[in-house]
């Protein structure tokens, strides 16, 4: 347990640096009372997580898998708690729900709102929030690759070449190369995009938000609406890069930018994703280009952009959009599929996950084989990646939990909501942390009152969602197993 408190020490030490940056920022372009506020926030934060570390530094560093859990439960219910401070008590009328609904969204990377007047809100917090989601996605990353994939658990796996070498490392060291490889990547693709939104005649404070909203998969902008109030045709196309980066895999992008001739092997994963969204990208271009979802008048170029934008936006569960419209051209049915399985494992993207839907799909053709040729020896491969029986296991486990979680939340949902679809379809969405879809997708039959009306139940509800959509549901019903948690 001491080994939990350190980590989760050096997690508050790092959002409260991060909130004296945003407090720093906040100082210039914000009232004084809100900078002063965001800077006691990161004091307390900063305090409680320097009293972890130095009073657990020194002691072992191993963590046994249920402390893992542990770990990963604790930073996404308490470490949203201490991010939402600053919401807290810099919006008098904002309470304690509110914030940490709202923060829990960024930070899971569901995106949506839940505050009443986002518009009105001190650009500083904009920022905040922003960050939070960027922090958010990074966590994703130290989870998928510290503590779920070593453990196999719901059947993730990093890739053929990377998981061996995760089994015989520490947790401890899984930590410091996780930092070490994935950390440069994250830091540079997100300074690169801003600079690019700022190149495209982005303003400055839209730019970082744009980049951290972009490369997190989060959705999240300066002001509520699409990417139609920035007028350059720039920006969307920087915004694809983006969602791609952070979507697509972190790893792939570090070994592209190495020029590995054997990365499309490696990370086949995502190149079968990239060939989703084109798949996907075709028939939403060819309709924009037609004059559907209001898109009368648009060139070949722009058509293609804004349909390959849409068709990212699904895959990697980021929401982002054009026109509103745009989602509507997809059935909503196969509109909620697409966000349901979500991007690659080794990204920020939500989502049940490609590999496992592969891999679903690949055994079930395996099984059919076996009843025409009951002794022919067949391969247990998905793409490049080898998997056995037990993998399996995982994997439809975890996919009958994830239908069963999403079940259990429409009905929860329904109560507040104007009809069952649309209850169902914000409940895909909330397990696959994407949330601007539900605003710009014509889900409901009824009057939409918006996520900030929601009622008290039904955001306690959609918390726990989004956590349990990041979490992966496997990993917190492990620590109900009161044997594997004394163990």
């Amino acid at each position: 347990m001491t080994s939990v408190l350190f980590l989760f020490g050096w997690f508050l030490g790092t959002a409260s640096a991060m909130l004296f940056l945003t407090s720093a920022i906040s100082a210039l372009i914000d009232p004084p009372g809100t900078a002063a506020v965001m800077g006691v926030s990161a004091a307390v934060i900063g305090f409680c997580g320097v009293a972890l570390i130095l009073a657990f530094r020194g002691r072992e560093r191993r963590l046994v898998r249920a402390q893992s859990y542990f770990l990963a439960v604790l930073v996404w219910f308490v470490g949203p708690l201490a991010l939402a401070l600053p919401m807290r008590f810099a919006l008098p009328e904002t309470g304690w729900l509110d914030a940490y609904t709202d923060t829990v969204s960024a930070f899971t990377t569901f995106g949506s709102v839940f505050l009443s007047d986002y518009n009105a809100i001190p650009p500083g917090l904009k920022i905040w929030r922003a960050v939070v989601a960027w922090l958010g996605g990074l966590s994703s990353l130290a989870v998928i690759l510290v503590v779920l994939a070593p453990n196999k658990v719901g059947g993730l796996l990093v890739g053929r070449r990377h998981d061996p070498e995760h089994r015989t490392l520490t947790q401890w060291n899984r930590v410091l190369t996780m930092f070490t490889r994935i950390l440069p990547v994250y830091v540079g693709a997100t300074i690169i995009l801003f600079l690019a939104f700022e190149l495209a005649g982005v303003p400055a404070i839209d730019s970082l938000i744009l980049a951290m909203g972009t490369i997190s998969t989060s959705g999240i902008q300066a002001e509520t609406g699409d990417l139609a109030i920035y007028p350059s045709a720039g920006v969307m196309w920087i915004a694809i890069i983006g969602m791609l980066a952070g979507g697509l895999g972190v790893l792939w992008l570090g070994a592209s930018v190495r020029i590995r001739l054997n990365s499309v092997r490696d990370h086949w994963e995502s190149v079968i994703a990239v060939g989703l969204c084109i798949v996907i990208a075709t028939p939403i271009g060819v309709s924009l280009y037609l004059g559907a979802a209001g898109a009368a008048g648009l060139s070949p170029l722009d058509a293609i952009g804004e349909g390959l934008l849409t068709a990212v936006s699904l895959v990697t569960t980021s929401g982002y959009s054009i026109r509103p419209e745009s989602t509507t051209i997809l059935p909503l049915s196969i509109m909620l599929s697409i966000v349901a399985v979500g991007g690659v494992t080794v990204s920020t993207a939500g989502g049940f996950k490609v590999f496992r839907l592969l891999a679903m799909f690949a055994q079930s053709r395996r099984e059919l084989s076996r009843l025409i040729y009951p002794h022919r020896i067949l391969a247990m491969r998905v793409g490049e990646q080898d998997y056995d029986i037990q993998l399996m296991k995982a994997v439809w486990a975890s996919f009958a939990i994830y239908c069963a979680a999403v079940c259990v939340l429409s009905v929860i949902l329904a109560y507040d909501m104007p009809d069952y679809v649309g209850a169902l379809g914000v409940a895909v969405a909330t397990m696959s942390s994407i949330g601007p879809v539900v605003e710009t997708h014509t889900i409901f039959e009824g009057e939409w009152v918006g996520f900030a009306g929601l009622s008290a139940l039904t955001k306690l509800a959609m918390i726990v969602g989004m956590i349990l959509g990041r979490l992966e549901i496997l990993a917190a019903l492990t620590l109900m197993n009161i044997r594997l948690v004394r163990a």
